[in-house]
């Protein structure tokens, strides 16, 4: 019950007993005149005379409110006793499992580690060990750092080294850490990735794509079926009339004032530009056929 919440039972309490009281007075004032009224003058003591049948019917009905309002008020807190007993019980189950998830996902950090080992005994052996190996990788990480010559490769031993954890810690503040220094992880923090330029111009790419896309050099699928899709990007297919070194050569003839390799120029073929299978064919492909072509390529 909060503090409120008893200041307000209290009130009701004394305005309870206030009622009470005041009925009791008025009873016992009621008997009093009653008895006083229907008492005899004479000296001989007659059997005690009981009261009326309307005081005794008023004691009864307030003895009977009193009771029922005893009653109600007793339920009512033995309902709000309920409800708070299970929220308690509710939070109670809510903390135990967030305490159980704490413990499990706590990790202990390297100071806490070497504390711990420090306290038993028995665990100042793996205390020894992790010091040596902490030594043992310092001597090896500056023997190493000292035998690179270039500036890459320098800053690359010092990116793997350096962290959010050598930060936490400033061991650039101890003396003899080797690579780890103030300088090395200010300059780690300072440096961002270089954006590579293209080395392939956005006008060369546009001319390979076209020169691809030429009627000369490729044909259109007729098929309904024949596209092809990357990256949400719906393409009908178009196959190439000859190999990929015919079409180079083609183009160092006729593009003569762009210079690529044959790799970059096959890294450049859209891929909607594919190179025709025999059997994924959709058309005849017999003797009688293929000669008709022969013959009108011939004339």
């Amino acid at each position: 019950m909060t503090p409120r919440e008893h200041r307000e039972a209290k009130k009701k309490w004394k305005e309870y007993c206030t009622k009470y009281r005041n009925k009791k007075k008025v009873l016992s004032n009621i008997t009093n005149m009653y008895m006083r009224d229907n008492t005899p003058d004479s000296d001989v003591s007659n059997s005690s005379q009981m009261p009326t049948a309307e005081v005794v019917e008023v004691i009864r009905q307030t003895n009977y409110k009193e009771k029922l309002l005893r009653y109600n008020t007793k339920k009512e807190k033995d309902k709000e006793i309920r409800v708070l007993k299970k929220k308690l019980l509710k939070y109670k189950k809510r903390l135990s499992r967030l305490k159980k998830k704490a413990i499990t996902e706590r990790k202990d950090t390297p100071n806490t580690k070497l504390l711990k080992m420090a306290d038993t005994p028995k665990s100042r052996k793996d205390l020894v060990k992790k010091a040596l190996f902490g030594e043992v990788l310092k001597e090896q990480l500056q023997e190493n750092f000292s035998e690179m010559k270039t500036l890459r490769e320098k800053r690359l031993l010092a990116k793997v080294v350096l962290g959010k954890i050598v930060d936490k810690y400033k061991l650039w503040r101890m003396k003899d850490t080797g690579v780890i220094t103030y300088k090395r992880i200010k300059k780690a923090k300072m440096t961002h990735k270089q954006v590579r330029k293209p080395k392939v111009s956005h006008e060369c790419v546009r001319v390979v794509v076209n020169f691809y896309e030429d009627d000369s050099n490729s044909r259109l699928g007729a098929g309904k079926k024949e596209f092809i899709t990357r990256k949400a990007e719906r393409k009908q297919k178009r196959y190439m009339l000859d190999s990929l070194l015919g079409l180079y050569k083609k183009f160092q003839h006729q593009k003569s004032n762009f210079k690529l390799s044959y790799q970059t120029f096959c890294r450049l073929r859209p891929f909607w530009i594919v190179i025709p299978k025999i059997n994924k064919r959709d058309t005849c492909l017999c003797i009688n056929h293929a000669n008709i072509d022969f013959i009108n390529s011939f004339m």
